[in-house]
This record gives structure tokens, sequence and C-alpha cells, in this order.
């Protein structure tokens, strides 16, 4: 079951809840009138206040202390209740006075049902999500009030009012089903489930709303708001029953208005609002609500003076009219601009005044004003002179107080975002699409247990040498003494010289074992530093049968002023043993002079790629660019050395080789690319004056590919036939974003950057638009144009508009598209969409391509070659063959990435290169319940298994992993002998050498092992 499951029951669910809302208010206004006048309904407003402050209070104390789906249904029971007891007392016959408890509950059962609505979806899923199911469920929302209105409306003809009330009282009966059934689909959708956020406590919290001057006006501005609001629909309710003076008369008007009202905001909000205002929910928006409001209410109440306050013929009509207009400015202005922009501005709050001040203003200022107003309205009632237009007067005047508070919050809003902005510059920020190494790497040390740790010792020593020696100065301390001892070995086995000071240091405060352990590794380390280096010392160890006395001559040396050590190294460098030829290595790199990179260039060719030598010359810096530059110049140069001399020049960072990286940017595959860039972003370097043009160029041309995918996908929307290629072109974009964000990482501050990703790629509307108010203050205003479109919540054919002005796109066939896909720029485009176009070309039975099929067939890259020749046999046309042999289409690399990318975890590794490695040594398992794997005999054959959303038992303990991903020398290490499954699985098994060799050249797939290491967790029997 996917999102769309949830979406329809989540539509329908609006659906309900807005046929109940507009049903329930034009019966209620609609009896109460008839027996109550303007003074009673004051009291009312006064009697509702005070039942919806306490009934929102109730409802955040509940909103700390349990779930959304326990809120919802708890909320929607209360609604049901509440609105039960007025249905059925009328429909039992009772009297008046049910009309007045039926008012008195009006505004606080809306209020609770809006929140209620809106809240599930953007407390529960996803952002991603949410974002897609929102705007559908609005619309279903709004048409549910029209389709009530006007059902009453026209329903008032055949039926009678009694009956209308039955089938409100059925509605909300649905209404109230529907919830149990919402939270099962979302109970069976938990893949799109949003983590439960952590609650904050706070002491007093309605002191801390007043510490703020922000909260201050944020309280005000809703506060007053909900005064107008509700003078005006005082006036207008009360001018529309001097107008219809029955109920069905009443009934049937009010039902039209809501009707037609809600189709107009909704044309207003969808083709005129974010034209002349603003693409996104903008703050500084509610700087015009007030003009507007206070201009509707000055023309209304002018009109009432010109006819004399004289409420008969056709001067009342005109009267009733602009009254009429200023309720649905109201509610237009309220619905379009006000509501949406207030819902970005709570996210300018600290995390604690959001969690607890959202839920109050949201509800309790609307009831605050409620009362407020009622208060005002039957004080007023005792003046002899008391009308509509000194309800209006009194709207009037508000509305300038309410102008003077809204200056004040925005002037409150824009400091916020540069306060903002200064914390976020030295808050680092993990992204949520990515698997950050050294977050992860931290999180594990500090873990209990010794079995993770070990595991993620390993990883971190193979993936970067060099920064290990960090980790065990940080494990030299660890609170588990086998995590100490394990480090302790590893210094003394792999002579880690430069932490003898930390071992001397700790040797006094240790005893017994440790003691032991830390004297030997010691006694060790001094063997070396103490070693006398002459011609005779440097001949002997040279030529000796000793592995140890080599490795032990090769650091001494490092440490020495012996003239001619270099040239001993670079001797040791040739030595057969790979533990000798790392230790010269090291050696090398810890003398600094970088005359040996030269030499060392050769290990970055795959078969002798060391790691320790990558390292050299990175800390080589300047001294390396000179070797790196002719070598990466050199005819028929490796990728995989291209790729490795283009992530040096990220890692030495300094100007002359950001020149080189740069240099070279346009002219390499996506995948260097991805690299080299991540290269720099990880090394956190900052381009200067001169390089930062440099740098936005290459963000314009990234722009323009990501324009041109766009105009793909939205060719490509809506034709399921295609969907294989919508995917590849979505899955393309997602790479884009995330090379766009490095990018701008180089350029702007990247802990700010980080934020920007998380908000613009993982948020909910809002949040996206809080994005764009803080970029808006933060990026130079030549990139905004072309930055923005793409980030913004509106869409695809919305973004593709504002961006045609810079990179105009012409309308493309689908079979150009095809065309377009295959031999497009390959430094622009990754090879998987151009293979879905090969598979669409042959699933469709397409005529013509064989120029760009048998081109494909002669790429280098297995992904497109097999393809193209699978498609080229299936078509007969085995000329372009050569004999090459052709698998079964279950074997082609094609669909083995493609069964990859479906994986959720898989997802989050963008590089195709390392997923089309991945697949090529993938075995796909199929497991029996019960069916048992031995860890140790798979442990040198498969290092990551993909296992779903199952838990595993290893007949003691079940175990399950949040990622989805088992690592299995993990479990060997935990002493998991062997481990089954209680259901049929399907695992996806890799080899261990494969993937150990992939992760020495991406850090995030290092990242992606050590987080199915982490997430690995022990559960109870009662949780399976």
């Amino acid at each position: 079951m996917n999102h769309r499951a949830f979406l329809y029951t989540y539509g329908i669910f609006s659906l309900f809840a807005g046929m109940f809302i507009s049903a329930f208010d034009i019966q209620v206004h609609s009896l109460f009138f008839a027996f109550f006048g303007y003074k009673y309904l004051a009291t009312a407003y006064i009697a509702g206040g005070i039942a919806g402050m306490s009934i929102i209070y109730f409802f955040t104390l509940v909103y700390k202390r349990t779930g959304a789906k326990s809120l919802t249904f708890i909320s929607i029971t209360a609604i049901t209740a509440f609105c039960g007891i007025f249905y059925i007392l009328y429909l039992s016959g009772a009297g008046q006075w049910n009309y007045y408890y039926g008012m008195v509950v009006l505004f606080p059962v809306n209020t609770l049902l809006l929140i209620t609505v809106w809240r599930y979806p953007r407390k529960l899923l996803l952002p991603v999500y949410a974002r897609q199911i929102l705007p559908v469920a609005l619309v279903m929302f709004m048409a549910g009030m029209a389709i009530s209105g006007a059902g009453i409306t026209v329903g008032l003809y055949f039926l009678t009012f009694r009956q209308l009330m039955l089938c409100a009282l059925i509605c909300l009966v649905l209404l109230w089903l529907s919830v149990p059934l919402l939270n099962l689909v979302y109970n069976r959708n938990i893949l799109f489930a949003k983590p439960k956020e952590k609650y904050i406590p706070v002491r007093h919290n309605f002191f801390l709303f007043f510490s703020s001057q922000y909260t201050r006006y944020l309280f005000l501005f809703s506060f007053l708001s909900a005064i107008i609001g509700f003078s005006i629909h005082f006036a207008f309710i009360n001018l529309a029953w001097f107008e219809f003076r029955n109920i069905f008369g009443m009934s049937k008007f009010y039902g039209l208005y809501i009707a037609v009202s809600v189709v107009f905001v909704y044309g207003i909000d969808k083709f005129l609002i974010k034209r002349i205002l603003y693409s996104y929910d903008s703050p500084y928006s509610l700087i015009v609500v007030a003009p507007l409001l206070g201009l509707s209410v000055l023309l209304t109440f002018l009109a009432s003076s010109l006819i004399g306050g004289k409420l008969s013929g056709e001067h009342f009509t005109v009267f009733f009219l602009l009254v009429t207009i200023s309720k649905v400015g109201y509610f237009t202005v309220n619905y379009t601009i006000q509501a949406p922009s207030l819902r970005t501005l709570y996210y300018s709050l600290d995390m604690r005044y959001r969690q607890v001040a959202y839920p109050r203003v949201e509800g309790s200022m609307v009831m605050a004003g409620l009362t407020t107003a009622g208060f005002v309205f039957l004080g007023l009632s005792f003046l002899r002179f008391f009308s509509v237009s000194i309800v209006l007067i009194f709207a009037g005047i508000l509305c300038i107080l309410f102008l003077f508070v809204s200056v004040k919050l925005i002037k409150k809003y824009k400091q916020a975002l540069h306060d903002e902005l200064s914390k976020l510059r030295m808050h680092n920020t993990d992204n949520e699409n990515t698997y950050t190494f050294n977050g992860l790497l931290q999180k594990v040390y500090s873990l209990p247990g010794t079995a993770k740790i070990i595991e993620a010792q390993k990883i971190s020593a193979q993936t970067r040498p060099y920064e290990f020696e960090s980790d065990l100065k940080r494990l030299l301390s660890h609170r588990e003494w086998s995590v100490r001892k394990i480090a302790i070995e590893y210094i003394a086995g792999e002579r880690v010289v430069n932490l003898l000071s930390e071992l001397k240091t700790k040797l006094p405060i240790v005893r017994g074992e440790e003691k032991v352990e830390v004297e030997k590794a010691i006694q060790k380390l001094d063997n070396i530093i103490s070693l006398k280096i002459s011609d005779n010392i440097v001949h002997e160890r040279v030529n000796s049968g000793s592995i140890d006395e080599r490795v032990d001559l090769a650091l001494a040396l490092a440490f020495s002023d012996y003239k001619d050590k270099e040239i001993v190294l670079l001797t040791l460098l040739k030595d057969f043993e790979p533990a000798v030829q790392n230790a010269a290595i090291k050696a090398l790199a810890y003398s600094g002079s970088g005359n040996y990179c030269y030499t060392l260039i050769d290990y970055l060719y795959p078969g002798r790629f060391s790691l320790h030598a990558f390292g050299a010359i990175a800390l080589a810096k300047e001294k390396a660019l000179a070797n790196l530059e002719h070598e990466s110049l050199l005819s028929g140069t490796d990728d995989i050395v291209m790729e490795r001399i283009l992530k040096l020049y990220g890692k030495i960072g300094t100007p002359r080789a950001v020149d080189l990286l740069l240099s070279r940017l346009g002219e390499i595959n996506s995948h260097i690319l991805i690299n080299s860039i991540q290269a720099l972003a990880e090394n956190r370097y900052q381009a200067g004056a001169d390089n930062k043009l440099k740098i936005i160029s290459h963000i314009v041309r990234l722009v323009g590919t990501i324009t041109h995918n766009l105009n793909i996908i939205h060719t490509l929307q809506g034709k399921p036939k295609f969907g294989l290629l919508y995917d590849a072109y979505q899955r393309e974009n997602r790479i884009n974003y995330h090379q766009l964000f490095r990018l701008l990482s180089i350029i702007y501050n990247p802990n700010i950057i980080g934020s920007f990703e998380k908000l613009f790629l993982w948020g909910n509307r809002q949040e996206i638009n809080h994005a764009v108010e803080m970029a808006d203050t933060y990026f130079d205003s030549d990139l905004k144009p072309i930055i923005f479109p793409l980030l913004e919540d509106i869409s695809i054919k919305e973004k593709l508009k504002r961006l045609d002005y810079y990179f105009p796109q012409s309308k493309l066939s689908v079979y150009e598209i095809l065309a377009d896909t295959i031999t497009f720029d390959f430094n622009a485009l990754t090879i998987y969409p151009r293979a879905c176009s090969l598979i669409l070309i042959d699933h469709l039975k397409l005529k013509g391509f064989d120029d760009e099929l048998v081109f494909s067939a002669n790429h280098p890259e297995k992904l497109l070659n097999e393809t193209a020749r699978y498609v080229l046999a299936k078509r007969g046309n085995f000329d372009a063959l050569s004999g090459v042999s052709i698998p079964e289409f279950n074997d082609l690399l094609f669909v083995r990435f493609y069964r990859l990318i479906e994986c959720p975890p898989f997802e989050k590794i963008l590089s195709e290169k390392v997923l089309c490695e991945m697949a090529a040594s993938m075995v796909v398992m199929p497991l029996k319940a019960g069916q048992a794997l031995q860890t140790a005999e798979l442990l040198n054959k498969i290092s990551l298994i993909y296992i779903g959303t199952n838990t595993f038992s290893d007949g003691y303990k079940a175990y399950k992993s949040s990622n989805q991903m088992a690592y299995l020398p993990l479990l060997h290490t935990m002493g998991i002998k062997e481990f089954k499954f209680d259901s049929d699985v399907e695992l996806y098994a890799f080899s261990r050498q494969h993937v150990s060799e992939l992760i020495n050249d991406n850090a995030d797939l290092a990242g992606f092992v050590l987080s199915a290491i982490y997430n690995l967790q022990t559960i109870e029997r009662d949780e399976q």
C-alpha cells in the first residue's frame, strides 16, 4: 500500500469535515435568530469564547501528552458529543435554549475541528508527503463546504428542515467513523510516517509568551484579527436575519452564500493572490491585511452614512451587499493571506515557543477575541443609538490599531530572521538525505558495549587512516575497558607514534591489565623513537628478513634527521610487503617535504591503491599540485585516478588547487563531479572573491540542467507508460539538487546552507516558505531569481514559467524526449535515464532509434551498452552486436540496478557508479520463515543485507534496524552464530570485499555502512 491510499482516505475525511462544518454553521444561525436577537448573540459570543478557551486549553494539555492519532480521535469524539447533543435534542423536540447552546458551541467546535483536520498530516507525515496530500485535502474540505451550503439551499425546496438536520447528524457520524479508518490506513503506510517530534517542556509557559516582544505582537495580531472578524460577522449575520426573517429564507441565503464565497475565495487564492503578492506564503503579506479590511469597512460605513442608515428597500440592499462584501473580504484575506502567512511566521520562533505558542495562538487567541467582541457588543447594545454602523465604526478603529501591530510584528520578524541566521552559522546540520560519516562515527563511539565500536573502528581505519589517529585519542578515554584495550592494541600494532605522549600521560592513572597493555605499547613506540639511525642500521634493517624491523625503520626515519632518509623511504616503498609500504608512505607524509608525491601518485591507480598514499599526498598540500596536474593531463588517465586526483584537489583546498578543480568541472562525468564538489564541501572550503564567480557560473549551468530535466518531468507527468523514465528524471534531479547545495555551501556558510537544504528538500510548506524568507536576506541578488523558483513550494509548471526568461525550454514530444535522453550531454546526465529510455523503446515496441541504439551499444558504461545490446538483440539487429553474448532480461545490470534503487535505504546513495558496482555483485537470497543463516559461513562473502521492515532473531533475542540494513560482520562480532526470520523474506546481499573496496573511495557509502551498524538494535519480544 502506498501513500495514495492515505490520500484518498484523508480526502474523504476532509470532505466530511467541510460538509459538517458548513451545515452546522448554517443550521445553528438559522435556528438561533428565529428565537433570539442580537443582544443574545453577544452573550452567546461571550459564553462561546469562554467555553472555547477552556476547550482549547484542554486540547493543548492533551496535545503535549498524546500522539496525533489519539488526539484526533479524542477531538473528533468531543466534537461529535457537543454537536450530537444539539442535533439529538432538536430531533427530540427540545426547546429554544438548545439553539442558544448550539450558538455557544458553534465557534469553539469550528475552531477545534479546523485545528484537528490540518494538524493531523503536519504532525504525522513526512513533509514531502504532507506537501502532496494537504493541497488535495484542502480542495476536498472546501468542496465539502460548498456542497453542503448549496445542498441546503436546494434541499429546502424538496426536504423539511428537520430532514436536513438528520442529514447533518449522519454526516457528523460519518466524520467520526472516518477517524479510525484514517488511523488504520496511516498505520499501514509507515514508510512515509514522520518521526515523533521530541517535546521540550517549558515551565510557566503562560509568562514565557510575554518575555518576548515578538510573541507579544504575534498574540496581539491574532487577537485583533479575531475581534475584527467577529465584528464583521456580527454585522453581516444581523443584516441577513433582518432581510430573511424565517428559518427557511435564512438557511437558503446562508447556504448559498457559503457555497458561492468558498468558490470565490478558492478562485481568488488560485488565480490572483500569488500573482500580485508572492508565490509563497510570505509573512510580509500580513502588512496588507489591515489596509484591505479597513478599506472594506470604511466603504461600507460611508455607504451607510450616505443612505442615512435606512434599512429598507433598495438602500438596505446596497448596505447589505456592502457588508456581505466585507464579510467575504475578511474570509478571503484570512484564508488566502493571513492564515498561511502566520503559519510561516511561527517557524521563526524558538522551538520552545513554537511547541507551546502555536496551539494557543491558533485557537485560544481566536476564542479570546470572540469573548472580547461579545462583551463589546453587549455593552454597545445598551446605547440608544446602537446600530450595525456602530459595529462597523468599532471594526474600523481596530483596523488602525491592527495596522500598527502588523508593522511592529513584521519588524520583529525581520530581526528574528537575522538572529536565526546568526545562530545557524554556528550550528552544524546533518541533512536527512545524506549519511554524515563523522557524525555517525561519534554517535557509535558513544554507545555502550563494544561490538559496534569495534566494527566502526575498522571502517574508520580503512577509510580515513590519518584522521583515525584522532579517534584513537578519544577512545583511550572510553568508559569501557574493552574499547580502550582495542585502541591501545591498534596504536601498538599500527605503531601510531604520534600518540606516544598520550599513552605516557595515561600510564600513571591506570591499573591492572590496562597498565600492562599501556606499558607494552609505550615500549614498542619508544623502540621506534629511540632507534639510532646510521648507515649501518639502515643497511641492516632494509635487508632484514623481519617485517617488524623494516616497519620500525621506516617510522623511525620519519622522526630523524638522517640526510638520506627520503631515499631510504623510497626504497622501502618498493618493498613487497604492504605493511612496509604503508609504513614508508606514512613516514614520507610525516616528513612533510612533499618531494615524494611523484612516486606516491602511482598508488592512486587501481590495484595499488593505498589510502595512506592518498592521505600523504593531501598532507603535502601545494607541493603535490604540479605532479597531480601533470598526471591528470596524461592521455588515457583512468577515470578512478582522475576522480581521486580531483578529490585531492578538494582536500588540499589551496586557491591553486581549487582553480585546477574548477577548470575541470565542465569536462568530467557527473560521478566525478559529485565527488569533487563533495571533497570541497567536506573540507569546508570557502571560495574567495576570485573563485566565487567561477562557482556561481557552475551553479547557473547546473540550474539550466535542472530546468531541462523539469521540462521533461512536466511533459511526462500523467503518462503511466513512461513512468519508468519519469521516475529516473526525478532521481536525476535529486542528484542535481544535492550538487546545487554542495556548490552553495562553497560560497556561503555551510552550516546555513545545510539548514536550508533540510528545510527546502525535506520541510513542509511552512518550513519551505520560512527558508525562502531567510534565503532572501542571505543570497546574492544575482542568484535569487534562478534559485528561488527551484526551491519554492510551487508546481513544476510555475517553476518553468518563472525560469523561462533565463533558461527557455521548447516543448518536446515523448519520442523527442527518448532520443534526446539517450544522446544528451554525458557530463550533465547520468547513465540510468538513458538506459530507461532504451528499455521503454523495447517495451513500447517503438520504431526507429537505430542510430541511438548502436551508439549506446558501443558506450563503455555497462549499464548502457548491455541494455542497448539486449534491445538490439530483441530487434534482430545482430550485425551491431559483434557476437557479444546477451544475458536474459532478469540478469541485466539494469534490472539489478532498478531493484536496488527501489529499496528505500539505497535511494539515499546518490552515486550511480557505486550503485552499479553494488548491483553487479548483488545476490538475491529468498529465505523461508525459520530458515537459518550462519554468520561465520557468510562473513567473508556478504557484508550488507537489505532486510526491509522485518525483524530477525538469534534464538535468544530479536533485532531490527531502523535503516532496514544489517551488517553481517557486526552480528559475528556480537557473538551471533546464526539468525532467522519469522516470515518469508527476500534478502539483497553484497560481496564484502567489493563493498570494502567501494568504501575506500566513497565516504557516503562508508557512512551508509556505518548507519547499518549504528541502527541495529535489540527489541523486546512483545514489540515484534
